[in-house]
This record gives structure tokens, sequence and C-alpha cells, in this order.
């Protein structure tokens, strides 16, 4: 693991053409005031949500905005985006794990495709990857932070000093690659839930706005996949 991890840092610091995916181990022994962090954390609840969600993309000189339906299942850690233009056409429907994507359906044009590859990194790193973790480094000054690294790649998460609800988590190596935000916590099923999150891509320029309304649901995984 050693080797490619210091691979794809010198990719992005080298040459800047690369963006690593790769998520840092925790390597920290769990602590109470870590595993607290981590366990308020909503993707941690093993529950599914799921409600209608409105979007705006934008890349390169290109701005999009779309809506639909998002279904999050936190135990399997998949998410199901239905997405549809602002006139109810489909654009496209994807299932995501943290490891790939699978396209159900998706209209034939260049710039759709384009479109959900930018969604799917997106809604891939907000929602399934680079999690808080009990064994993640712990940082208590105005704003508690979970951390980890491997060599120059670090994720961080910055926390609610009053109610320690996840703000945001960044991805970054000597410069921050990419950044999530979290605002709006509403309860859901018992649950602080947000329903706004913000992805923004620092190099390659990408960003995506997402304001959701989730209701937490009984458990079906074939609801998520079929």
């Amino acid at each position: 693991m050693k080797y490619p991890l210091l691979l794809a840092a010198l990719l992005v610091l080298l040459c800047g053409c690369a963006v690593p995916s790769v998520d840092p181990p925790g390597t920290a022994a769990p602590s109470p005031r870590s595993e607290a962090l981590a366990g308020s954390f909503w993707g941690h609840s093993g529950h599914l949500f799921q409600g209608r969600y409105s979007a705006v993309l934008q890349w390169d000189d290109n701005l999009v905005t779309f809506q639909g339906v998002l279904v999050v299942d936190t135990l399997q850690r998949q998410a199901r985006l239905v997405a549809l233009s602002d006139l109810g056409a489909r654009l496209f429907d994807v299932t995501l794990t943290p490891e790939q994507a699978s396209v159900h359906t998706s209209l034939p044009h260049l710039g759709i495709s384009r479109m959900r590859k930018r969604v799917v990194t997106a809604v891939r790193r907000m929602l399934l990857t680079h999690l808080p973790g009990i064994r993640d480094g712990v940082t208590l000054d105005t704003q508690p932070r979970l951390s980890r690294c491997s060599h120059d790649v670090c994720l961080v998460c910055g926390f609610d000093p009053d109610t320690g609800l996840l703000l945001y988590k960044q991805y970054r190596t000597r410069q921050p690659l990419w950044r999530v935000t979290f605002s709006d916590y509403r309860q859901s099923g018992g649950y602080q839930v947000p329903w706004r999150f913000a992805y923004n891509d620092s190099r390659g320029g990408d960003s995506l706005t997402m304001e959701w309304n989730p209701e937490r649901k009984s458990l079906n995984h074939e609801s998520i996949t079929h």
C-alpha cells in the first residue's frame, strides 16, 4: 500500500494532472472522543434515507440545474440517484458504491455522459467514501477535527463544537484537492441529517450543490438497486 499512495501524491504534486482518490487509512487508537465524533455522523447510522433533491452542477463554462430522487443506504454504503431535467425528462439513473457505478438508464448524449460522470464522482465523495472514522486522529481546539494521513494525502473532517455535527470534510495533499460542506441539519427518523451539501473540486473546477429533503425508510436493499 505504501508505494501506490506515494505515487498518487507525487502525480498531483509534480504534474498536477491527476487527483488521487485513495482514502488514507486511520491508524490512531480509537478514543472516546473519536468514537463520539465519528458516531454522530448520520452516514454511520445503518439506516436508509430517501428524498427528492434539486441540484446545480458547474464545470468549465457549463451550468446545469436538475432534480430527482436520491436514496442513501448507510448500511450497505450504496446510493441510488435518479436525475431529471427541469422539464421532467429522465437524464440518468445510477446506483453507486464506493468503488463503482452501475448505470440503469442514461440519455445517449455526450453532454449527459460528461455530466453523469461528474455527478457520480461528487456524490460518491460526498456520501459514500472518505467518511470520518474512529481510528482518525483527534484535534480539539475551537473546532473539533478528525484527520487521517498517509504520506502527503490527508482527509480532515471538521465538526460543530456545540452539536458535534459534521460541517465539512477536506481532501488534500499540500494544497486542497476537494472539499464537501454539510449544512441545514434537520431531524429525520431520529437522526440529524444535512439537507444541503456542496462539493468543490479545487483542481478540476467542478462544483455540485444539492438540497435534499430525506426521510428515513425501512431497509429494503432490493429497492436501491432495482
